[in-house]
């Protein structure tokens, strides 16, 4: 999925009906986890904006998809939570 996000591709039935929602669905669905992927690859290169630019796009997507996942980034919102946690005096 490195190639960048893709156009949703029409779907045809054996029938020859177009099933165009669930080709929609399944598309944002495949954009959200690339947005996952290169998110969690920026921020392994140390490119900051780029991780905030992909966690951006996911939450975009998730608010705009009719079933909403829970935050794969929460992980990392607790962890520096607890990082500046121990750093007050």
């Amino acid at each position: 999925m490195a190639r960048g996000l893709r156009e949703a591709e029409d779907t045809t039935d054996p029938a020859g009906r177009r099933d165009e929602g669930g080709a929609v669905i399944d598309v944002l669905r495949e954009h959200k986890a690339e947005a996952i992927e290169r998110a969690i690859d920026s921020l392994a290169r140390y490119k900051f904006m780029m991780f905030g630019y992909w966690a951006a796009v996911w939450i975009h997507l998730n608010q705009i998809d009719s079933s909403k996942e829970h935050n794969p980034f929460r992980a990392f919102v607790e962890k520096a939570r607890e990082i500046q946690r121990q750093e007050e005096p």
